[in-house]
């Protein structure tokens, strides 16, 4: 009976110390409105179709689009930002970097911003477990971040055309 007391608060505990690494949209959004008290988030406007859910944010004046992508089990694979305010790119930055933190808190986001902004219109940055693309336009800028743990694999599809191939005949 006693091991049994003592094991009970050791696995709550335990449990208590682990970080969740999946996330449902409104459990993210919920996270990102107690990270980032300035930041306001439509949550009552989300919107959902198939496996994206849509929210809107307002951000050191800027307006932010925020689409997240799902698996069939409901937990954010990719999140996708987007931003029209190209005159508060470090508005932008700083919003991004919020998100990473919440997102993927064991990403040195540092690191990763010296790689994306780097005065190309498009790049793209990967670390072991996640992967980044940026783009910057007249019009906006793009940001993204995709949980590979979570993301399918990708098949490679054959590179050469049918008529490309040399048959021989007898």
């Amino acid at each position: 009976m006693k091991k049994i007391l003592v094991l009970i608060p050791l696995l709550l505990f335990l449990s208590a110390c682990s970080v969740q690494e999946t996330v449902s949209p409104y459990l993210l959004v919920s996270r990102l409105e107690k990270a980032v008290p300035e930041a306001v988030f439509d949550a009552d406007g989300m919107f959902y179709e198939n496996d994206k859910t849509v929210v809107y944010a307002d951000y050191g004046g800027s307006r932010f689009a925020i689409e997240m992508t799902c698996d069939s089990e409901g937990r954010v694979q990719k999140i996708s930002l987007a931003c029209n305010d190209t005159d508060k790119a470090e508005c932008f930055y700083s919003f991004v970097g919020n998100i990473v933190s919440v997102y993927a808190p064991d990403e040195i986001y540092d690191g990763i911003s010296k790689n994306l902004y780097c005065g190309k219109q498009f790049s793209y940055y990967e670390t072991q477990w996640y992967s980044y693309s940026f783009s910057s336009a007249v019009s906006g800028f793009y940001f993204g971040i995709e949980n590979k743990k979570l993301s399918p694999a990708k098949d490679i599809g054959l590179t050469l055309k049918p008529n490309d191939i040399v048959t021989h005949a007898n």
